[in-house]
């Protein structure tokens, strides 16, 4: 895995080039099916550029927070070795969850300053979403952050030039896995949001499903940045939060309408 690439004498990092690749294809598929969900395609883009946006501030704002006392040691490198640096702290470094509540912020945000229902638009909004996140877990793999646990098994990849991963050590792919396991997301939301009676719900649906299949992903993470608490990662308890509110909100639904 190589975390960076030369394109044209320069070197772009992978995980960039993949987010990039992943807006682009995000974008593509809003483009196609808003006239297929009778959704307005200049509202769609506008509204999900600018989610990408709080996405990105939000997961980089996460990351550095969880990071923050390996910052504060790493700050000598900024004059003695700032491409190292760079590629720990700015270039890398995302966490989902954190770009994906300023992602949500900002497109509610967005949608109300064009006067739109953010809801009519989650049909395409969600899966853009998807797979904008797993490409940059594709990204991710290039890298070698997000990486799995120590394996001997069939699917072990190993890395030899990773600046996060331990070179040389056969891992679980972990982050191919949840790539793949977006790409499905994406897929699945574009066929449940074409059901008129599930789109007010979509968005209950993925975080449901996103949070549980996180959840147990993080048993086969092997990096330490994660935090554990009582046994569980960080990731896992704000799992464990939205799925309820997620609950809590669908409760109150149904109270509504008994």
């Amino acid at each position: 895995m190589n975390p960076i690439f030369e394109i044209f004498g320069r070197d772009i990092p992978a995980y960039s080039l993949m987010a990039v690749a992943g807006f682009l294809l995000a974008l593509a598929l809003i483009g196609i099916f808003a006239p297929l969900f009778e959704l307005d395609r200049e509202n769609a883009i506008y509204i999900f550029t600018l989610g990408v946006v709080g996405a990105l501030i939000g997961a980089k704002v996460f990351y550095l927070i969880q990071v923050f006392p390996s910052l504060i040691r790493d700050l000598h490198l900024i004059k003695e070795d700032f491409t190292t640096f760079r590629l720990l702290y700015i270039n890398g470094g995302m966490v989902f969850y954190g770009g994906l509540i300023g992602g949500l912020l900002m497109a509610f945000y967005w949608a109300k300053a064009f006067r739109v229902d953010l809801r009519d638009y989650l049909p395409l909004l969600l899966p853009g979403l998807a797979i904008f996140a797993g490409s940059g877990r594709v990204g991710c793999f290039f890298a070698g952050c997000c990486y799995g646990k120590e394996t001997d098994g069939p699917i072990a990849v190993v890395f030899s030039r990773s600046l996060y991963a331990p070179n040389g050590v056969p891992l679980i792919p972990i982050q191919l896995i949840e790539a793949s396991g977006q790409l499905l997301f994406a897929i699945a939301l574009l066929v449940v949001g074409r059901k008129e009676k599930l789109r007010p719900h979509l968005l209950a649906i993925y975080l449901t499903a996103y949070c549980l299949f996180r959840f147990v992903l993080e048993f086969w993470r092997g990096d330490a940045v994660r935090g554990i608490l009582w046994g569980l990662s960080t990731s896992q308890w704000v799992s464990i939060f939205i799925l309820l509110i997620v609950a809590v909100s669908s409760c109150r639904r149904v109270k509504k309408r008994i």
